[in-house]
């Protein structure tokens, strides 16, 4: 008896050693590095298509999208992308494709996501030093609730132009 149960430890004691001995190996891993892409400003009339979510219930369901897509197209186009301007895609690809969520609690204060990617071949991607290219794309949030929805969309549409017109950078992760 005291044999199997010596035999018994001995099987555990190198069952456990012999799954430390896997845990070390599968350890190692490749070390992540971070690279710098730059986007370049966007020097040409820009068409853009549009979705828009809302994480609520408007009041107003059947005019609410609408009126988010007009008023933010709105805004991009007074402020111009240096020139250039914008317009909304029509029976062609979008240069961009600008995905606008739209969030309230229930005290009517809003916030908004607004997502922004590469449609067409016109869109160039970022490009590291090392010559590597990533997609072109960008999130931007609210800072903040507002109350005025007009006030909200016209600040992330003026973010929004100032990517678009200005260029940008970002860091990932690789």
């Amino acid at each position: 008896m005291k044999t199997l149960m010596t035999a018994v430890a001995a099987v555990a004691v190198l069952s456990v050693l012999g799954g430390c001995a896997l845990l070390d190996d599968s350890d190692e891993s490749s070390p992540q590095t971070q690279v710098r892409y730059d986007y370049a400003p966007l020097r040409f009339r820009v068409k853009l298509s549009y979705s828009v979510n809302f994480t609520y219930t408007p009041k107003d369901r059947s005019d609410a999208a609408d009126y988010v897509i007009d008023e933010f197209q709105r805004r991009l186009e007074s402020d111009g992308n240096n020139g250039n301007g914008y317009e909304i895609a029509q029976g062609e690809q979008p240069d961009l494709y600008v995905a606008v969520t739209v969030n309230s609690d229930d005290s009517n204060n809003k916030t908004m996501h607004v997502e922004v990617r590469g449609g067409s071949g016109n869109v160039p991607g970022g490009t590291s030093d090392a010559g590597t290219t990533y997609p072109y794309s960008f999130g931007i949030n609210t800072n903040g609730t507002y109350r005025d929805p007009d006030a909200m969309i016209d600040s992330m549409a003026d973010q929004v132009n100032g990517y678009i017109a200005n260029g940008w950078w970002n860091t990932v992760t690789q």
